[in-house]
């Protein structure tokens, strides 16, 4: 596992909050043998449903539960930080968390993830992830344990690299839509709900 996989996965436990608008905002300690080199902040933009004093707590999310219904989010770096052109990004990430254990329809179910209205690829992020680094125009639909196979993991089943949307100066907006296994909203494929449970995002920023 890559120093920067680590450093996500370890990150949420030592997290200071500040309170945003619609997002919260997480200074997370520097670790150099985890973070990309060069990294002298690493902040968390979460939905504001986190909680950064137990994490693997989630609080009530989004219920997509048919083919149509979709949640659209959008992460906005207010800190000062984010506005302070002394420092310029490494790295940046964002994970959308998810809960697709519903007892009542335990079959599989399928999305359209877009980031800023367009599907992208997936980050392949832990070892054991046996799934392809597709585009999200249409996916099967996994939850944060069926990744890592734990209960009340907080690693997201898919998570993207934002890099260069940040870099051009715009927000980063998350979309997803349920979809049938056909790939429409209005076929007769099977289909099943999930829960969005929330959207985070990880950005590594150094001094220039």
């Amino acid at each position: 596992m890559s120093l920067i996989k680590r450093s996500v996965l370890l990150a949420l436990s030592g997290l200071a909050g500040i309170a945003l608008a619609d997002t919260v905002a997480f200074e997370i300690p520097v670790n150099a043998e985890q973070d990309p080199p060069g990294t002298d902040v690493h902040m968390a933009y979460e939905w504001s449903t986190f909680d950064a004093n137990d994490p693997t707590t989630h609080q009530p999310g989004a219920v997509l539960s048919a083919p149509g219904d979709s949640y659209s989010y959008t992460v906005i770096r207010s800190d000062s930080v984010a506005s302070d052109h002394a420092y310029e990004i490494v790295r940046a990430l964002i994970g959308i968390h998810i809960d697709d254990s519903d007892p009542d329809n335990p079959g599989q179910k399928w999305a359209r993830i877009e980031i800023n209205g367009k599907p992208r690829p997936f980050i392949i992020f832990v070892d054991n992830d046996e799934r392809e680094a597709v585009t999200t125009e249409h996916v099967e639909i996994i939850s944060d344990a069926t990744l890592t196979g734990t209960p009340g993991s907080t690693v997201p089943p898919y998570i993207f690299d934002i890099q260069d949307i940040l870099e051009s100066g715009e927000n980063v907006r998350i979309s997803i839509t349920n979809l049938t296994e056909d790939g429409t909203v209005d076929g007769d494929g099977d289909f099943g709900g999930f829960v969005i449970n929330r959207v985070g995002s990880h950005v590594w920023y150094r001094k220039r």
